[in-house]
């Protein structure tokens, strides 16, 4: 395998501003001196003697990227210019990195994340770090975590003892929908959100699987979003889906907590096809009582799909959806599904309503983490424009599209399939 590192943030502990000037090779900084996370080194090694091809690839100046990478022994790309994907490509070249070499691309931070779904590989947002007011630079994606989620990465994790355990088992360590999609089982969620109230109560927000736009690896899981949107989607579609929920709600952790009751958001009379979610709500396995707890208004103006911000989705919800049985929900603990969670306004709408009725402990879980657009780099060949890359809901394939007036864009139309 080869495995792209990134350098600041993910080898060496030098993400506080006052390294600046160093990885801008303004000022000199002596090699020995420079802080590496624990465990950084001995992963570097351990990989190296199990045969794996090890690489850096940084944004920082080559007065600072290469001595570490000489003491590091690793080839080195500095000034990487992250995303864009030239300088790296070619360097991938220059090291001899064939192009259908399995890659795993271990970074911090967005762009990270961002540039590894680029060029089509795997990605582990390693965060090795706690995250401080004064380290958080939103233009390079460093600490800002919710983006980094947003991004989509393959893996997420603190340490390189998990590191080694995903690379040791990849599949077995994806996020719990995409490795029963894959054949393997995993009890991983991506955690969109954690938190503990003041009167010792939680909320917490996951997701099984990622709904990927553009680019991203193998493991994303849009084709299963799309066929369950058709009104032909087959059985053993809902049962995986069905099965991902049971495997995470059954292991031991949540099995041991007191969970009162399993809801979900269900359709509207409007939604075409219908029961999507409630097909898959009914066969799953789990001991926790299940009852229907939400309800639409008879009259809605619209979806919420085509609300876009945050604010209008949540406008959209306190208009149309509303809890009823509030009198039975007073000191419970809850567990809401959803079929797919894209700004979170639905998610953070039902805890509100929820915690506003008395309960407890709440769980939201989404099947599907809409995930953000990484555009392609390919042009079109008849007009010139950017080729976006879409996903046949028909069949699940990739294809490039010169997106038209008629889809929303600006282009002639071109359509070429990804092979």
């Amino acid at each position: 395998m080869v495995i792209l590192l990134d350098l600041d943030g993910t080898i060496t502990n030098t993400v506080h501003p006052g390294w600046k000037a160093y990885k801008d090779g303004i000022s000199f900084y002596p090699v020995d001196n420079i802080p590496f996370f624990d465990g950084a080194i001995d992963f570097i090694q351990h990989r190296r003697n199990r045969g794996d091809k090890l690489l850096i690839a940084s944004d920082s100046h080559p007065k600072f990227v290469i001595p570490i990478a000489e003491k590091l022994n690793l080839p080195a790309l500095s000034l990487c210019n992250k995303p864009n994907t030239n300088k790296l490509r070619v360097f991938l070249n220059e090291n001899n990195v064939l192009p259908n070499e399995p890659i795993l691309f271990v970074g911090d931070s967005t762009l990270d994340v961002e540039l590894g779904r680029r060029i089509g590989a795997r990605t582990a947002w390693l965060l090795p770090y706690h995250i401080t007011e004064e380290i958080v630079n939103v233009q390079d994606g460093i600490g800002d975590t919710m983006s980094c989620v947003k991004m989509g990465p393959t893996y997420s994790i603190k340490t390189y003892h998990e590191l080694n355990q995903i690379i040791e088992s990849p599949n077995e360590n994806l996020y719990v929908a995409e490795s029963l999609h894959l054949g393997s089982t995993s009890i991983r969620p991506i955690v969109f959100s954690e938190n503990s109230r003041v009167d010792g109560t939680c909320s917490s927000i996951y997701c099984l699987g990622r709904q990927e736009q553009g680019l991203c690896d193998d493991a994303a899981i849009a084709s299963l979003y799309y066929e369950m949107q058709r009104k032909d989607r087959s059985e053993e579609t809902v049962n995986l889906l069905a099965k991902s929920v049971s495997f995470f709600l059954n292991q031991d952790c949540f099995s041991r907590q007191n969970w009162d009751y399993l809801s979900y958001i269900n359709d509207k009379t409007t939604t075409i096809p219908k029961n999507k979610l409630k097909d898959i709500f009914e066969k799953i396995e789990t001991r926790f009582e299940k009852k229907e707890l939400f309800y639409w208004g008879k009259e809605i103006d619209g979806s919420l799909r085509k609300r876009e911000s945050y604010t209008e989705r949540r406008t959209f919800l306190e208009n149309n959806l509303s809890v009823k049985d509030i009198m039975q929900i007073a000191g419970k603990n809850i567990i809401v599904l959803d079929d797919q969670l894209t700004t979170g306004a639905t998610a953070w709408f039902v805890i509100q309503k929820l915690k506003d009725a008395g309960a407890k402990n709440i769980m939201f879980i989404a099947i599907f983490q809409m995930i953000l657009n990484v555009f392609s780099e390919k042009h079109c060949p008849i007009c010139g424009k950017q080729l976006y890359i879409k996903i046949n809901r028909t069949n699940g394939k990739r294809f490039y599209s010169c997106l038209s007036p008629v889809y929303g864009g600006n282009g002639c139309g071109y359509i070429e399939n990804i092979i």
